[in-house]
């Protein structure tokens, strides 16, 4: 009895734990919306109605026009300030790490104020990270440990693009961009505020 318990409890550890992957791997390579929009129009006008480069990381709002049918759609555009080693375009201009489309906003808006509640309600000799990854492939990534090249003290919030290739065997592997922005804990507040700002915006774009 004690065998078949042991047996059922790993049988579903090991069906959350592909769960878990196969969700991860879902929002990672999900075509957003704004994407979509893009390669459907052809004669398309992109108008930038909302801009913030004060929080840590470079923030759009877009504003999309096919010129030809009249439809519109709105969406956020995130770009690293600081890059890694290497920067994603062969002639050094990095690369966005990605749009958020206007329904996902509200779940990137949880996930910081997550970070910002259990980084004030933790001791400070707690070590731990916390990942959240927006449909699109958007990563946020907070480590309480101090991060190895960045000036300052622990707490960083990291922001790259994330996708997965396929292997040989054809198991998903993670990677990510070299082009990424690290943000200080005491920016995201400032970030979040920007973020709703630039939400507002967009919706008033489409009214």
């Amino acid at each position: 009895m004690k065998k078949t318990f042991l047996l059922i409890i790993a049988c579903l550890f090991a069906f959350a734990t592909a769960h878990a992957q196969s969700s991860d791997v879902e929002a990672a390579t999900q075509i957003t919306k704004a994407e979509q929009f893009k390669t459907k129009n052809k004669f398309l006008k992109e108008t930038t109605i909302y801009e913030d480069k004060k929080s840590g990381i470079k923030l759009y709002a877009k504003l999309f026009t096919d010129l030809k049918s009249g439809d519109k759609l709105v969406a956020l555009e995130f770009w690293p300030t600081m890059l890694g080693q290497k920067t994603a375009a062969a002639l050094g201009v990095p690369a966005p790490l990605g749009y958020l489309d206007m329904d996902q906003i509200d779940d990137m808006l949880l996930a910081l104020e997550a970070i910002i509640n259990e980084h004030n309600n933790s001791a400070k000799t707690d070590s731990f990270t916390i990942t959240y990854t927006a449909y699109g492939g958007i990563d946020v990534y907070f480590t309480t440990e101090l991060v190895e090249g960045v000036f300052g003290k622990p707490g960083a919030v990291i922001f790259r693009k994330k996708w997965f290739k396929t292997d040989e065997y054809g198991v998903p592997t993670c990677i990510y961009s070299e082009a990424a922005s690290v943000c200080s804990i005491s920016d995201i507040p400032k970030l979040i505020a920007a973020i709703k700002e630039a939400q507002v915006v967009a919706q008033k774009a489409l009214e």
